[in-house]
């Protein structure tokens, strides 16, 4: 009982750090430890702990072994697979595959009681909250935030949080101007509660609404300031995003290794299952090629990105693609007139 106590506390302080030495070995070393004395209980909820430790430090591969484990022990018990479907979902969000978070979530709901926990409701709001905005359901996702908020403790990484969700609706409605505000305030949440990753994720949040909105100088400030808190404290996912985010704005200046960076950085997050990274990635390499006026590349480019955006449902990326591709084809149309 005690060290699942404990290892329940370490999964609620990685949220905040996202940094664990030996993390693989210690989560192992208990989790033999439970299999071998504790209740069915005990075993899941160990192996959804031991699971978020890991996808906090981004081993996707071993946290979602974990979280099958725990259903398999679970096996059907409802109360038990309510924090099963509900780690696996968060994660889902986390890795950016926003349609699996969601159908995660609608199986959820249907197992929770007028008397489940409230922090499992606010969490599963939350995390509708961002599955309805990257779906590109406004409406829906401002209402899930809006009960979140009133399940709220009013604690600096609640407000972080909360504020950091506001900016990700703006962003994924079109409305950038509306999250770099967001994202601003979320940032002074963060280092009143001296939460450096969430410090870091929301100063790269900004840098990328500040490009979409072609104010490249503020945004290069903001993902320089972000890259900087990654090398310091060890974000490596992070800080390979801030990276391509860089590597595109030097080659929209003539910088010739530009998409080699890119090509690099979307590599990484695709052998570490990083599916936001290397949406990010692939949309900055075609936009690049793009505006090098390199249309056939472009296209391909272009095209397969909207079939991995509609994948992992995100409906601001296949948007660009769909528009990028008409404008693409009516170059083509001019060019053969002018012919």
């Amino acid at each position: 009982d005690e060290i699942a106590s404990w290892l329940g506390g370490l999964s609620r302080a990685m949220r905040f750090t996202l940094s664990l030495p030996d993390a693989i070995d210690l989560c192992e070393r208990v989790l033999q430890r439970l299999d071998s004395a504790a209740s069915i209980q005990l075993r899941v909820m160990g192996y959804v702990d031991a699971g978020h430790v890991l996808a906090a430090i981004h081993r996707f591969d071993l946290s979602t072994a974990y979280f099958a484990r725990a259903e398999q022990i679970a096996d059907g018990n409802e109360k038990l697979l309510t924090p099963v479907l509900l780690a696996s979902a968060e994660q889902s969000i986390f890795q950016g595959d926003f349609k699996r978070a969601y159908e995660l979530l609608e199986r959820l709901q249907s197992l929770l009681s007028v008397d489940s926990d409230k922090r499992d409701r606010r969490k599963i709001l939350v995390n509708l909250a961002q599955a309805h905005a990257a779906g590109g359901d406004r409406a829906r996702a401002t209402a899930a935030l809006e009960l979140a908020e009133h399940q709220t403790g009013g604690e600096p990484a609640e407000a972080a949080e909360l504020e950091k969700l506001r900016g990700l609706i703006d962003y994924f409605s079109r409305d950038f101007r509306g999250a770099a505000a967001h994202f601003e305030s979320a940032i002074d949440h963060a280092r009143a509660g001296d939460l450096s990753y969430e410090i870091a994720g929301n100063l790269h949040n900004l840098g990328d609404a500040l490009v979409r909105m072609g104010e490249f100088a503020n945004a290069f400030g903001a993902l320089q300031q972000s890259l900087a808190l990654c090398d310091d404290l060890g974000y490596e996912r992070l800080g390979s995003l801030n990276r391509m985010f860089l590597a595109y704005l030097d080659g929209l200046a003539g910088n010739g290794d530009a998409e080699r960076l890119l090509r690099q950085g979307i590599s990484y997050a695709e052998h570490n299952e990083f599916t936001w990274d290397a949406i990010s990635g692939r949309l900055l390499h075609a936009q690049l090629l793009s505006k090098r006026d390199r249309k056939d590349e472009a296209r391909t480019a272009f095209t397969q990105l909207q079939e991995l955006a509609e994948r992992a449902g995100n409906r601001l990326v296949v948007t660009d693609c769909e528009n990028e591709l008409v404008v693409l084809s009516l170059d083509d149309s001019v060019t053969l007139n002018d012919q």
